[in-house]
């Protein structure tokens, strides 16, 4: 049997620290001049610190869930569709998502890519 394509292993690590509240080894999952764009089309935050103010506010209040299994290729790319929720200004929200990355050399992701809109989410009733 083949050894599972590294990006598949880097999905499924990123989508276990969040869920387990891990920042930072959800940051240790990233190229130190990683360029992320979530949700994309929106402006490219550049490095593994960036990340951090990004991350810090939503570790714990995050979660997620696979709609199916992470895809590889040939190449150095994965993406994964999943379900998530996330708590803002004291409400839960919910949406679906496909996040697309590229890795390096070191299996570090080096390119991420989020498509989703906030016009997607939808408020979760308590």
């Amino acid at each position: 049997m083949t050894a599972p394509h590294p990006g598949k292993r880097v999905l499924q690590s990123y989508i276990d620290t969040i869920n387990a509240n891990d920042l930072e080894g959800l940051l240790g999952l990233f190229a130190e001049d990683v360029e992320w764009e979530d949700p994309y089309g929106s402006p490219v935050r550049k490095g593994r610190e960036a990340l951090r103010e990004v991350y810090s506010p939503l570790i714990g209040s995050l979660n997620m869930t696979l709609d199916g299994p992470i895809r590889g290729s040939e190449g150095n790319r994965a993406a994964m569709a999943f379900s998530f929720e996330v708590e803002i200004d004291g409400k839960r929200f919910g949406a679906t998502a496909i996040d697309v990355v590229s890795l390096n050399e070191a299996g570090l992701i080096t390119h991420f890519q989020a498509y989703w809109s906030p016009g997607d989410l939808e408020e979760i009733a308590s």
